[in-house]
């Protein structure tokens, strides 16, 4: 194979791993600047919900982690043991939404930040946001309002996970790492 060939064949490899495919590493975060809170090169997202917040991983089980390509081991014992943790805590309910609360990922960074959902049964829900932690994988946001930015910034979350808005005291504004 010529070195033309060698890199016309990389070059197709890499154009397919983008931020608009869902469960795809996404190598550099969307709309982020070249400063400090981008994500190191060495890192790489896996989104799995669109930029609308469509989609994500429903987990209703924790054999359901094996849909969460390309995410660490660690990540999926984690979240399959909170998955456990909040349908043991709440419960079942006969209900016409979910018969057992469900948690959904959107979005991980490998090296320590994620964001997803509960859904309860009751035929709520709540934004989540996980971070490692002193080496370890924790809830440490959730919410149906927008996390204080303050917080954001305590755990290091990039944009590219927490997203573009958070609060200040009551008010909405932009997030920037």
């Amino acid at each position: 194979m010529t070195v033309l060939a060698a890199l016309g064949a990389v070059l197709a490899l890499v154009s397919g791993c983008g931020s608009d495919s869902p469960g795809k590493p996404d190598p550099s975060p969307t709309g982020a600047s070249s400063s400090a809170s981008t994500i190191p090169a060495q890192h790489h997202l896996v989104r799995f919900a669109d930029a609308n917040g469509e989609g994500g991983v429903v987990l209703e089980s924790p054999a359901d982690t094996s849909k969460l390509d390309g995410v660490p081991e660690e990540f999926k014992a984690f979240i399959a043991a909170e998955l456990l943790k909040q349908q043991t805590a709440s419960g079942t309910a006969m209900t016409d939404c979910h018969p057992k609360d469900q948690l959904i990922v959107d979005v991980i960074d490998p090296a320590g930040h994620a964001a997803g959902r509960v859904e309860f049964a009751a035929c709520t829900g709540a934004r989540l946001y996980w971070a490692k932690v002193d080496g370890k994988w924790r809830k440490v946001l959730g919410g149906q309002v927008y996390p204080q930015c303050d917080a954001f910034k305590q755990y290091g979350f990039p944009v590219s996970v927490a997203g573009d808005k958070c609060s200040k005291g009551t008010e909405i504004v932009a997030y920037s790492a």
